[in-house]
């Protein structure tokens, strides 16, 4: 196998579009001011084509750059353990010789392709890189049968029936007000919070361009308290981006009511998986976001980072 720089749209053209938007040239063309420059890397013999896109911000070579997670392309998702650790060591071998410092990656959860992230997971470890668990959480749409048929959690049904007194209602955004709207609610819950927003709603209008996005509201007479930006990825999962809801809104039971009603709005549509993200703060566990997650019946699971400090000649 030999490893080459290719362009974005020789990159789009080998791989064409993958099942999670993060691993696409698209995106990352998208993106591509949040780091000095993209690199698009091919690695391939006659039978085999893996690549990967990464960001390059300090000489350190980053997938993602600016995103949750990404993986490797690969035009067989069954290749062999021995030609991902080939792949990895030519890889590595690359950055050396092009003065990198050092390589980082997040892979995404491994309901989005169990067996492939497996395969890169596994091959990374064995190759002597770094790893970190991030913790993750999901909810499975079939979970709507539960509360259809009252076998949920006590505290949840009394949450569901506080909503349900107070007349809170549920809406997808049909037009661009109501998902700038959308917008604003995540943007007053995240300065209540002293956190920073990472995209502008500019900034996601032009994601609708690469991916279905779907923008969820809560009201309560007229009244917006809480709301959710979904990417709709093509392996049957939606991946919420942001939630929340606004300040002193809590008696309502706003996020409650969001929950139940994604579930409704997504097993509808077929999606099986909605991913809710990590819950950490920097490298430590998010305590508050994790209790309420647990809260409403959401799955635990993980996310991997690897990384590796490279030795210079």
């Amino acid at each position: 196998m030999k490893i080459e720089k290719i362009d974005p749209l020789e990159y789009s053209g080998v791989f064409g579009k993958d099942d999670i938007i993060y691993n696409s040239a698209e995106f990352n063309l998208l993106n591509r001011l949040k780091c000095e420059r993209i690199e698009c890397l091919l690695i391939h013999d006659d039978k085999r084509k893996i690549g990967i896109i990464g960001g390059v911000i300090d000489n350190k070579l980053q997938s993602p750059f600016s995103a949750p997670f990404s993986c490797f392309s690969s035009t067989d998702r069954n290749m062999r353990i021995e030609h991902i650790a080939e792949a990895l060591s030519l890889l590595d071998a690359y950055l050396v010789s092009n003065k990198f410092t050092s390589l980082s990656f997040v892979l995404p959860p491994f309901f989005y392709d169990e067996s492939w992230i497996s395969r890169i997971a596994l091959c990374l470890d064995k190759s002597g890189y770094k790893s970190a668990f991030l913790v993750n959480h999901h909810l499975l749409t079939s979970d709507i049968r539960n509360y259809e048929e009252g076998s949920i959690d006590k505290d949840i049904r009394y949450s569901l029936k506080t909503a349900e007194k107070y007349g809170l209602v549920f809406k997808r955004a049909e037009n661009k007000d109501e998902m700038e709207l959308a917008y604003k609610v995540i943007e007053i819950n995240k300065k209540s919070k002293n956190r920073p927003q990472s995209m502008t709603f500019d900034q996601l209008d032009e994601m609708r361009e690469l991916i279905s996005i779907d923008f969820l509201l809560v009201f309560r007479e007229g009244d917006p308290l809480a709301s959710a930006i979904v990417y709709n990825h093509p392996a049957d999962i939606a991946q919420v981006i942001y939630w929340g809801a606004v300040p002193d809104s809590s008696r309502y039971y706003p996020m409650n009511f969001l929950v139940y009603q994604m579930l409704r709005f997504y097993y509808g549509k077929g999606i099986h998986i909605i991913d809710l993200g990590t819950s950490m703060l920097g490298n430590d566990l998010n305590t508050g976001l994790i209790k309420f997650k647990d809260s409403i019946g959401a799955t635990t699971s993980v996310k991997l980072s690897f990384q590796r400090n490279l030795i210079l000649d």
